[in-house]
């Protein structure tokens, strides 16, 4: 076997360095999504029953149409809920909370 010649090693030390940097890009992505999802639960203002968890708009007869979060279990009106799809394409619905912290 070998050694590496200088500018195969110079090829193996820039693919560290590029491997390196988008680890720090993304390390900052996972910090500010973190920051996002406390600022949204330090935010919440609803209960979730018989108002938006999120925005504390009244749901129900007199309000606004509700959703049920498939995570949390909680409700909220559907400006504050995201609707997906699950394992089994079936559409459901999930808080912006819940969805964050899916992602």
């Amino acid at each position: 076997m070998q050694a590496l010649s200088p500018q195969e090693l110079e090829v193996i030390l820039e693919v560290i360095r590029k491997a390196e940097k988008l680890d720090v890009v993304e390390q900052q992505r996972i910090g500010r999504l973190v920051e996002r999802l406390e600022n949204m639960r330090k935010n919440a203002m609803g209960n979730g029953l018989s108002q938006c968890l999120l925005c504390s708009e009244l749901l129900g007869l007199l309000g606004s149409t509700s959703v049920f979060c498939q995570d949390c279990k909680k409700k909220v009106c559907t400006k504050c809920g995201i609707e997906t799809f699950g394992a089994q394409k079936r559409p459901l619905w999930l808080c912006k909370i819940c969805s964050e912290q899916r992602e």
